[in-house]
């Protein structure tokens, strides 16, 4: 059964100061997913793990970020990611080809309680 975020985890002030309304982190539990369910992923993602890190005083030293999040542009060189960034069907099947491990909120608001990144398994 989800757990529904309640306004004194620690998880629900970083979404707060992230940015995202109160309406819907209502509609999140501590199983949403940050890649898979709400869809962040890139640059948008290394910032959020960053002021994870930075505000939250969060060590993610051990966080490895291309196991959870798909890079903002596919592609081995620079000429493969203009080419899938401007053809939006084929971004959308790179960053399927490969499997990405769910990043719950569970787990940012453990690694907040704890002050460190921890492998999950």
């Amino acid at each position: 059964m989800a757990s529904p975020i309640q306004t004194g985890d620690k998880v629900y002030a970083y979404l707060k100061e992230l940015g995202y309304p109160e309406r819907k982190i209502a509609n999140w539990s501590m199983e949403t997913r940050m890649y898979h369910d709400l869809g962040l992923y890139g640059d948008s993602a290394i910032e959020d793990v960053g002021f994870l890190a930075a505000r939250f005083c969060v060590d993610m030293s051990n966080f490895v970020f291309d196991d959870y999040f798909p890079p903002e542009f596919e592609g081995r060189n620079w000429l493969e990611a203009v080419i899938f960034s401007s053809i939006p069907f084929l971004h959308r099947v790179l960053r399927r080809r490969k499997t990405y491990r769910p990043l719950t909120l569970r787990m940012i608001d453990e690694a907040m309680k704890v002050g460190r990144w921890q492998a999950f398994a």
